[in-house]
């Protein structure tokens, strides 16, 4: 164990799978990076990439287990999802 240890909570799996889908994402195409962009702006921000947007929608349900998972571990409150429907200029609304 390390200098400093850190605690970690159990984490309750139905809990996070039936929460995720409350978080609003959204996917952009980025001329730059020549792909699709999808983002968790209430979790991560901008955390996965993939060249269709169905694939982006599959990582982005992925990205929000995975930060919420983290989350619960460590002992982080998860934060309230927006209850803006609509999405930031130049994005895509995407509903679970």
């Amino acid at each position: 164990m390390g200098k400093y240890p850190v605690k970690t909570y159990p984490v309750d799996r139905k809990k996070i799978k039936a929460l995720a889908p409350r978080y609003p994402r959204y996917i952009r195409w980025s001329n730059e990076d020549k792909c699709f962009i999808g983002s968790l702006p209430d979790l991560c921000g901008d955390c996965c990439h993939g060249d269709t947007p169905e694939e982006v929608a599959r990582e982005l349900t992925i990205s929000a287990e995975l930060a919420l998972e983290a989350k619960a571990k460590f002992g982080f409150p998860f934060p309230e999802p927006a209850a803006s429907s609509s999405p930031p200029r130049g994005k895509r609304f995407i509903p679970h």
